[in-house]
């Protein structure tokens, strides 16, 4: 932890003197700092507890946090325009598995033990077991790099592959075959680099099934471990008017690109979105931003999406 400490320090000394630094120096002091934070418990949980499932993330994402009192939480908090909006450690815990996730999909497989030891200078020896905690969480992936099905290999995937290219889409058989061939097409996009936008037409040229709406929802479902489009339609309601307040903040205050066309577009588009909810009284017209925002906000081309 003495490292973490070492890192986290002198932001928790700006936070304390606001002045000392502007707003936009410290932000990027903040996340460099977070950055590294995640990066050490990588390098921790690898060594010493060989678990890389979405409970230990968050078991350690957390146990920083509640460090000497929660002396550091501070820091990750989520504030949009000096207002507070949650303590951050569902943020920290998803930087900290999507950071497991991404670098154990880059070293060889290897059965991991669902193990987890406490987060201090206590004997390396002194394990604690990891618990399922709502099946790898409410956030997360469940099932990002999963291995090939029993008794498939590389050539009997690309079979199934092809056979889907020559079946109507709709069909039985081609949603059997997208089930089965899930690890592979998962493979694919988890190999994919930015922009999206452009990488994915490989993607969709390869798996043109998957541009089916009853295929894209069940690969989301399995990814993701819950019903996507109830939870999408549970949640859309409660969190649009703090995404919006996110996006405003983001594309006027944090954003490098604020003075370019596209953060203009889309602080334009936040202000006929903030008119339309007055006039409709609803959350209708928050809903239809979320999609151009957070492609603006992830840096795709939101014309893509037209």
């Amino acid at each position: 932890m003495t490292s973490i400490v070492d890192v986290l320090q002198p932001v928790l000394e700006t936070l304390d003197d606001p002045g000392s630094v502007t707003p936009q120096m410290f932000l990027r002091l903040k996340k460099a700092a977070i950055k590294e934070v995640y990066q050490e418990l990588y390098k921790f949980i690898r060594s010493k507890v060989e678990d890389t499932s979405y409970a230990t993330a968050r078991y350690y994402a957390k146990a920083v946090l509640d460090y000497e009192g929660g002396k550091y939480g501070r820091i990750f908090e989520v504030r949009v325009a000096s207002r507070y909006m949650n303590n951050g450690l569902g943020n920290f815990t998803l930087q900290v598995y999507n950071h497991l996730l991404y670098k154990k999909g880059k070293e060889a497989p290897s059965r991991q033990r669902r193990t987890r030891r406490i987060l201090d200078d206590s004997d390396p020896d002194d394990v604690e077991p990891v618990g399922t905690d709502k099946q790898a969480g409410d956030y997360g992936c469940v099932s990002y790099a999963p291995p090939l099905p029993e008794l498939e290999d590389e050539k009997s995937q690309e079979e199934k592959r092809q056979r889907l290219l020559m079946l109507d889409s709709d069909s039985e058989e081609a949603a059997v075959l997208m089930e089965r061939t899930y690890a592979t097409l998962r493979s694919e996009l988890n190999r994919l680099k930015r922009p999206l936008s452009t990488a994915l037409a490989s993607v969709f040229t390869r798996w043109p099934c998957i541009t089916l709406r009853k295929h894209l929802l069940s690969h989301a479902n399995a990814l993701l471990g819950k019903d996507v489009l109830s939870t999408w339609t549970r949640c859309l309601g409660e969190k649009c008017g703090e995404f919006s307040d996110f996006m405003h903040y983001y594309f006027s205050t944090v954003d490098s690109r604020r003075s370019t066309p596209v953060s203009r577009e889309m602080l334009s588009l936040l202000k006929e979105v903030q008119a339309a909810s007055a006039a409709l009284r609803s959350e209708a017209a928050n809903a239809t931003s979320f999609f151009p925002l957070l492609a603006a906000f992830m840096k795709e081309d939101v014309g893509q999406l037209l």
